[in-house]
């Protein structure tokens, strides 16, 4: 059976493990040498196109809006790294389960905590990899017990959680379920001299923005997730249905 990287994970640790390592013996090469190393053991630096390291990304969430590895952001992981991914997305949540039974299994997956995928015979461990290829990486010891599987071994990190150090440090973070929440640029409130504690001050902060600075725009968001943010800050549920309706007394 094909092994593949189990549950959740933080793409760029991913990405460093597998340039540490050629690219995994999953990995697919390109249309080239693919995956060749330097001196330390890492891929290229130069990351030009008849190095780079082809790997099949399944992502077990049928509502995903990324489909494909394109953009400023891949590119830059693609040039710094070496790796290239191959993206596939769930048609439906049988799908995964069904590549788990038959052993067709991708290179990596990004899904939810999958039990079934925290197996030595269909992952790789987190662990074993930093320590041969990775040994200056390091998991924080909270991080570390909230994702060590009942075997010992690290299959994931997941990405939905936050140390107490990091909500102490972060002083703008909220509580959610994963659900979208916005970046505020600290420099610019600095510059303009504003806080944000009310929906007033947010707007007011967008108006002084674009005042200040009428090329740049204040606020851009998922399309896919406007809707959804907006309603968790007025208290309605995200993904539900819902409609304004006014009594008459």
């Amino acid at each position: 059976m094909k092994k593949t990287w189990g549950s959740l994970f933080i793409l760029t640790l991913i990405l460093a493990l597998l340039a540490g390592c050629g690219g995994g013996g999953n990995a697919k090469s390109g249309s080239n040498s693919g995956g060749q190393t330097g001196q330390n053991g890492s891929a290229s630096d130069s990351g030009s196109q008849d190095e780079i390291v082809e790997l099949d990304l399944f992502i077990n969430h049928s509502w995903y809006p990324v489909r494909s590895w394109t953009g400023s952001i891949a590119e830059e992981i693609t040039k710094r790294t070496g790796v290239k991914l191959n993206v596939t997305v769930a048609a439906d949540s049988e799908q995964l389960p069904l590549m788990i039974a038959s052993g067709d299994l991708p290179d990596l997956i990004f899904t939810v905590r999958e039990p079934r995928l925290e197996n030595p015979d269909i992952s790789y461990p987190w662990n074993e990899l930093i320590e041969k290829y990775a040994p200056d990486f390091e998991i924080d010891p909270v991080r570390l017990a909230v994702n060590t599987a009942q075997d010992g071994n690290v299959y994931t990190v997941l990405n939905a959680y936050a140390t107490p150090e990091e909500w102490a440090s972060n002083p703008y973070a909220l509580g959610n379920d994963g659900n979208p929440g916005i970046a505020v640029r600290q420099d610019i409130l600095d510059e303009l001299g504003a806080k944000i504690e009310t929906l007033d001050d947010f707007v007011s902060v967008l108006e002084q923005v674009k005042q200040k600075h009428p090329d740049m725009v204040p606020m851009t968001m998922d399309i896919e997730w406007i809707p959804q943010y907006f309603k968790m800050q007025f208290g309605i549920p995200p993904h539900s249905s819902w409609h304004d309706q006014k009594t008459v007394s």
